[in-house]
């Protein structure tokens, strides 16, 4: 096994195994993803929602990724594959729809993520975050929704071309004016939507992801996600 210093002297690697990869891409890497979700929430009327969602990634360097629309993450730890702990930390925009004109909404974020491969057939993986969507009318822009999270996923490499995850989430809604959820409300996710719950790899470039997580508020159910996505990179 090489030393974290010798890893880190050669090229940044973009490895098949989830524990392995680095928390952002390697320089002049591009990673493309679309997923197609499910949503349902039983209360207080049953709801179900399908989300489409697509997302580009580019290594402007080995440390610094940018990804739509506009959020910039820079990996200052280990990035080598068998690093016990690597950081990262991001800030941006993190997530925009370009046609609710003329007052689109938008999400801005501040993140830290962490990942470690403590053991040969996997690893773990963690995210804290801190997001604001804004709502805009003729007035300007206002805080819709204010959430802290924080949440961490144990990796198990199944084989060669299976990765498999669990984990959980907790989030806090500091402020809430989209669903009128009363401030300081907690939520519990189980299992999760980074990493993937399982990411089959299909070819050297191409994985096929499923992603998905039950939530729950005040012990009690609240709704559920399942999400079938492909990620390819070249």
């Amino acid at each position: 096994m090489l030393s974290a210093t010798a890893a880190e002297s050669l090229p940044k690697a973009w490895p098949a195994a989830v524990s392995e990869r680095p928390l952002t891409l390697p320089a002049h890497v591009v990673l493309g993803r679309a997923t197609l979700g499910v949503l349902w929430a039983p209360r207080p009327v049953s709801l179900l929602l399908v989300d489409p969602t697509a997302s580009v990634h580019y290594g402007l360097t080995d440390r610094i990724e940018l990804s739509t629309p506009l959020f910039v993450t820079v990996e200052v730890g280990d990035f080598s594959p068998e690093a016990l702990f690597g950081h990262a930390i991001g800030a941006g925009i993190s997530a925009l729809d370009p046609f609710a004109w003329p007052w689109p909404p938008w999400s801005a974020a501040l993140q830290w993520s962490a990942r470690g491969k403590p053991w040969p057939y996997g690893g773990w993986r963690a995210i804290g975050w801190l997001e604001s969507a804004m709502q805009g009318d003729g007035g300007g822009y206002a805080p819709g929704r204010v959430d802290a999270g924080f949440a961490i996923a144990l990796v198990w490499e199944m084989s060669e071309r299976v990765s498999l995850s669990l984990g959980a989430a907790v989030m806090h809604h500091l402020v809430d004016r989209i669903a009128f959820t009363p401030p300081g409300t907690w939520e519990l996710h189980l299992v999760g939507l980074e990493p993937p719950i399982a990411a089959i790899h299909a070819t050297s470039w191409l994985d096929v992801t499923v992603r998905g997580a039950a939530a729950f508020r005040h012990s009690a159910f609240d709704r559920a996600e399942l999400r079938i996505g492909v990620d390819a990179w070249w």
